[in-house]
This record gives C-alpha cells, sequence and structure tokens, in this order.
C-alpha cells in the first residue's frame, strides 16, 4: 500500500494533478470484526498490552482518517504516510525504495494506462 501510495503521488504529480494521494494505517483493529478467526480476545489483549503502539480502535482511527482526510491542516498533502491518532510518519526505510515501487506498479497498475 505505501509503495502504490508513493508511486502514485509521483505519477500524479508528473501528470499536473492535484490530486492527494495517502496512507493509512488503522492499526490491530479487533473491534470490527474484519480480523475475526485470526485475532481472538487473548491476542488482542497481548497486542494491546504488549505493542500498544500497534493497536487501534475503531472510534480513534476512524476519527484520525476523517481528519487526514477533510482537515485544512492536510489540505496539499499527498504521498505520505498517516499512523491512526499519531498523525504523518515516515514508513520503514524500506518502502521508499522506488524499484520495488515501480516493480510493484508496473506489475499491479501498470497494465491500466497510467504511465509511470
Amino acid at each position: 500500500m505505501i509503495y502504490l501510495t508513493h508511486k502514485l503521488d509521483e505519477v500524479l504529480k508528473e501528470q499536473g494533478s492535484s490530486v492527494c494521494v495517502n496512507a493509512f494505517n488503522p492499526g490491530f483493529m479487533v473491534s470490527t470484526g474484519f480480523s475475526e478467526g485470526h485475532a481472538d480476545k487473548a491476542r488482542a489483549l497481548a497486542v494491546k498490552t504488549t505493542m500498544p503502539d500497534r493497536y487501534g480502535e475503531l472510534e480513534s482511527s476512524s476519527d484520525a482518517l476523517t481528519e487526514a482526510a477533510v482537515s485544512d491542516k492536510y489540505d496539499g498533502v499527498s504521498g505520505k504516510y498517516f499512523d491512526r491518532g499519531f498523525g504523518i510518519k515516515d514508513s520503514s526505510e524500506l518502502s521508499y525504495n522506488k524499484e520495488n515501487a515501480e516493480e510493484l506498479w508496473v506489475k499491479s497498475i501498470g497494465f491500466c494506462g497510467l504511465k509511470s
């Protein structure tokens, strides 16, 4: 997701577009039911206790996503990684690898006619 965010941002800017594209991490969210079968209550508690920076709550994560999407403070911000209530963060060093991003782009989106 982050590779595609960086690459799409680059392509849109090259084409003169004012469209903004960003990646958003809601966190490990047990309460949504999306992880059902993969996250029992014990595992959720373990994540919440041992890795609180990885855990997300539906309400706070959705509030953070809404802020990222509509707040004037992020007007024109593009190609960034938002981490729930923590705002814009640097993603991993590997996520900035342009060769990997280009390869993923070509294999997944390049066929749609968007030039890289």
